[in-house]
């Protein structure tokens, strides 16, 4: 059986390896880094911030429509946990 080989340190042993260690863990955060340092990763983060916020409007809405106790309960977790 062939076994694979993982070059730590890099963005693709993280990605394509799976591989958690904390030398190709820094490489992918460098790597993220710097994708969006460019005006494509700017563009682009901005606009998965847009549609995480949208989509997080839609839930909460739907949730409160449809399961006005449901929502009631989680509130109330969250002040529970807030100490509000």
């Amino acid at each position: 059986m062939n076994e694979v080989v993982i070059r730590h340190g890099v963005a693709s042993s993280y990605g394509h390896r799976g591989c958690r260690c904390r030398e190709c863990t820094a490489a992918q955060s460098a790597h993220v880094r710097a994708w969006r340092a460019t005006s494509n990763g700017k563009s682009r983060s901005a606009w998965a911030k847009r549609r995480r916020t949208r989509r997080h409007a839609l839930v909460v809405g739907w949730v409160q429509a449809n399961y006005p106790a449901v929502w009631t309960a989680i509130g109330k977790q969250v002040d529970k946990e807030f100490g509000c």
